[in-house]
């Protein structure tokens, strides 16, 4: 006979949350952001609002995969999370996909022995086992086994959740030999561990009673039960409802052994207890105060929500929110499994985000944040020109994994000696609170100073240009380039190098392996400069809005390797407008957009672009105080959103502000100082202040035809934004040589579908328009126009433009049945892009209201320009 199911202590297998952070592996994460999700999840999961739970998963899910794409083990993370939500909700077949797809990421990254692998088999074996498909469960828990027999040993205690596991797998599908010897073990690890009268070597008696009973061997069981019983008794209580439990289920099993008698007896006894409702609960609430945990008291409050002790159960558990010494000792047990026990028992502690902070130290941090933090102490010594050496200890009571990613930045306390940068990515595990010695490969990260020594101290930063160094490190390490090309390739990088900044590394002999600093000779030449650029491009890094870009001809003149010659002469100017590969710079090093702005740009998604140049610029000032060049970046790029949006009052002030940096840091003929100037002019220009517009536009040219080739795109760029404010001035005829112009240069340096190009071809089509040389302006219009569509959404607000020069073509010449469904088009791009009150609106609802004018609908036409009038004057 089976004794029935209440015989066994419930076994419950927990699934795990990942936390943020598998970092000891990976140095690049998710991300700040998806941290910040993954603690909401967790939180709202412990509250029971699991709905909410969910959607903040699925953002973070949404946010790893853009960040880190499919495949990393932060993606895996979410996908647990996100799995455990729909496994709580009942959504198991959505459940299963995600816990598996988990354990494919995380057996593709890591040993098959890895804690985290670990992880991901134990999820998706709990979900089959709560399912009852135990089949399933059996090999995940079986290679689970394996794997913590391996790291902790035979006889761990924490072995003993894995083997319950995989025995009950057993016991449910009835191999009963393959559970016995695990249940045994499990016995003998509590025995050893936990003393003989422990209540957990009660629950392993009550399990091995149970496999027993179902075999028939009810001797066995007796002796089991009885003393199970005994130990219950001793250290509960002799009313405990588990008690009660042991003292029906051994009445039952005396039944099955024909002895009546003494099963009357005890099923009596434990009917007593059970109808005496007032002691029981006494032994819930006695129970659950004992516990101390927030947890146990919750499951007093739900079973007796009018209980006598209810009171003072919520005054407890709002106690035990504030009392700290349940973190402490999780904190100086030092484990994972610790902390999420105190997760799990104090929901809504007010430690809790500090539990889930040592969790990720845990598991591996960055160097500087823990520096922020005040985790570790570090002291930096200079090592030469190829290194850095590191003393480090931790300052927390628990082990730490110390993460050190390429383009960790060491300045320099002394201002004459050079700054290093990491350029390999390194671990150290900090088991105690002694100092560590390290020493780090490094480069130098600025020039004209002297080589660091071990008199030499540093502070330590992130690069702000990490994202670009952590992409080349690994070229140039495959590539097997020696020093110079490597150091030449961080220059670039990390000060911007020209070709006569990389020629501060000399040498007239060598001190060991190393080139002397400053003597009579070049260490970096023609050969390692272009090698360098070359290793650059291949990293994705775009080396034609770097400073040595503007060397490339007094390079070509030195350089004698064929190959790299004609790899530099056939090397063309990047294909991104100057604004977005600025967009592009400032995601890198800020991490704010979940999503490529390039394409929130190709879509006029300008909302999306205010929200993250926003965020950008607090982190920059916040991460980054000194970097004054990359608060002007921000600057410029939000005004430059700000302006495409017509809010001019709030564009024209951070340009100026942007302007007044670059000038400062910069001087007042650099590039980027420049580009500013255009954005600042075409501002005006849009206002109608001609005069000031035409000023700034005329210094910039000044500026880009001295510094620049006459045939530069920058030049061009000044060029038609001369010829476009001269159009709109009514001055055509200064206007047409100066946008041919830009478009020749246009059409010979950049690729022919650039979007740069297009611009010229509107604006030489309008000249050409305007002037009665309607057959010289179409062909141009069209090709604009089939620019735009290709390279950006449909509904870009650019395309809106293309469509109503052209519209506006036909307009003239009185082909109203081709202009009026382009200008509709443009409409509604511009409402759905830029919003109902937009200057742009405006100007398309006043050409459609002429429109209709000239075709007879003049009632129509009325209310469509009182709606313009409005605009204008909110707009004034």
């Amino acid at each position: 006979m089976v004794i029935p199911m209440k015989f066994f202590f419930s076994i419950v297998t927990a699934i795990f949350f990942f936390l943020p952070g598998t970092r000891s592996v990976y140095a690049q994460s998710a991300g700040l952001e998806w941290d910040v999700f993954n603690r909401k999840v967790t939180e709202l999961f412990l509250q029971g609002e699991y709905d909410r739970a969910g959607v903040v998963a699925r953002k973070a899910l949404e946010v790893a995969e853009n960040n880190v794409g499919p495949n990393h083990p932060d993606v895996a993370a979410s996908l647990n999370c996100l799995g455990r939500i729909y496994n709580a909700q009942g959504q198991n077949v959505q459940a299963e996909a995600l816990y598996k797809r988990a354990l494919t990421i995380m057996e593709a990254t890591f040993d098959q022995n890895h804690p985290d692998v670990a992880v991901s088999l134990n999820n998706l074996g709990a979900f089959y086992n709560a399912q009852g498909q135990y089949a399933q469960a059996e090999p995940l828990f079986k290679r689970l086994l394996a794997i913590r027999e391996r790291t902790l040993g035979p006889d761990h205690l924490e072995l003993v959740k894995s083997l319950n596991d995989l025995a009950g797998s057993y016991s449910a599908l009835n191999q009963f030999a393959q559970a016995v010897p695990l249940y045994e073990r499990v016995l003998a690890i509590r025995e050893k561990t936990l003393g003989p009268d422990h209540l957990e070597v009660a629950i392993s008696l009550d399990n091995l009673a149970g496999i027993y009973s179902a075999q028939g061997q009810f001797a066995q069981t007796e002796s089991l039960s009885k003393r199970a019983l005994a130990i219950k008794v001793k250290t509960l209580s002799p009313f405990h409802p588990e008690v009660v439990t042991s003292l029906e289920n051994l009445a039952t099993l005396y039944r099955s052994m024909k002895r009546n008698r003494e099963a009357d007896r005890l099923a009596s006894q434990a009917s007593r207890i059970r109808e005496d409702k007032n002691a029981i609960e006494d032994f819930y609430w006695q129970e659950a105060n004992t516990a101390e945990t927030y947890r146990a008291l919750q499951r007093y409050v739900n079973t007796y929500p009018q209980g006598k002790h209810i009171q003072e159960a919520k005054a407890r558990q709002i106690a035990l929110l504030e009392y700290d010494e349940p973190f402490f000792l999780a904190q100086k047990k030092g484990t994972e499994e610790a902390l999420n026990g105190f997760i799990l028992d104090f929901p809504g502690h007010n430690r809790l985000t500090q539990a889930q902070d040592v969790i990720l130290d845990l598991r591996g941090r960055d160097i500087v944040d823990l520096l922020n933090e005040e985790k570790i102490e570090v002291q930096s010594r200079g090592a030469g020109i190829t290194s850095v050496t590191l003393k480090v200890r931790r300052l927390v009571p628990y082990r730490v994994i110390l993460h050190i990613p390429i383009g960790t930045l060491f300045v320099s306390t002394n201002e004459y000696i050079q700054n290093m940068v990491t350029i390999e990515e390194r671990n150290y595990t900090l088991d105690s609170d002694k100092l560590v010695s390290i020493s780090l490969s490094a480069a130098c990260a600025n020039r004209s100073k002297g080589i660091p020594d071990e008199n030499d101290s540093f502070d330590i930063q992130r690069a702000s240009n990490h994202t670009e160094l952590e992409v080349l490190m690994p070229h140039i390490k495959k590539s097997g380039d020696g020093f110079a090309v490597r150091q030449a390739a961080v220059w670039i990088v990390t000060d911007n190098a020209d070709y006569d900044d990389l020629g501060r590394l000399v040498s007239s002999g060598r001190m060991g392996s190393l080139p002397v600093y400053f003597a009579n000779s070049r260490e970096i030449k023609e050969y390692e400069t272009v090698r360098a650029m070359q290793l650059c491009d291949e990293a994705g890094i775009d080396i034609t809005i770097k400073m040595i870009w503007r060397d490339k001809q007094k390079i070509l003149e030195g350089l004698e390797n064929e190959q790299l010659k004609k790899w530099l002469e056939d090397k063309r100017p990047s294909t991104q407008p100057v604004f977005l590969r600025s967009l592009y710079y400032i995601w890198g090093f800020t991490n704010v957009f979940s999503n490529d702005p390039m394409e929130a740009y190709r879509q006029g998604k300008y909302d999306i672009l205010v929200v993250g140049l926003k965020q950008a610029l607090e982190k920059v000032k916040k991460i980054y105080p000194s970097e004054k060049r990359d608060v002007a970046a921000i600057l410029n790029s939000l005004a430059v959103i700000y302006n495409a949006q017509g809010e001019y009052a709030q564009a024209e002030p951070l340009f100026k502000r942007a302007l007044a940096i670059k000038e400062a840091t910069l001087g007042p003929k650099h590039s980027e100082v420049v580009i500013i100037l255009n954005n600042l002019a075409s501002l005006y220009g849009k206002q109608g202040q001609y005069v000031n517009a035409e000023s700034l536009f005329n210094r910039s040219l000044s500026i880009w035809e001295k510094t620049e080739s006459p045939d530069h795109p920058y030049v061009a760029q000044s060029l038609n934004s001369l010829a476009s404010l001269y159009y709109n001035q009514s001055k055509y005829s200064e206007a047409e040589p100066l946008a041919k112009r830009a478009l020749a240069i246009r059409e010979k340096a950049l690729d022919p579908h650039h979007l740069d190009v297009a611009q010229s071809l509107n604006t030489l089509a309008g000249v050409y328009r305007a002037q009665g040389h309607n057959d010289l302006a179409e062909p141009l219009h069209r090709r604009a126009l089939a620019i735009c569509e290709q390279k950006l959404s449909p509904d870009h607000p650019d395309v809106a433009i293309c469509l109503n020069n052209l519209a506006m073509l036909y307009y003239e010449q009185n082909q109203y049945d081709l202009a009026e469904p382009l200008l509709k088009r443009g409409l509604e791009i511009r409402e759905k892009a830029l919003g109902l009150d937009h200057p742009d609106v405006a100007e398309s609802l006043e050409k459609i209201a002429q429109l209709y004018k000239i075709t007879g609908r003049e009632k129509t036409a009325e209310k469509i320009e009182k709606r313009a009038a409005v605009i204008r004057e909110m707009k004034q």
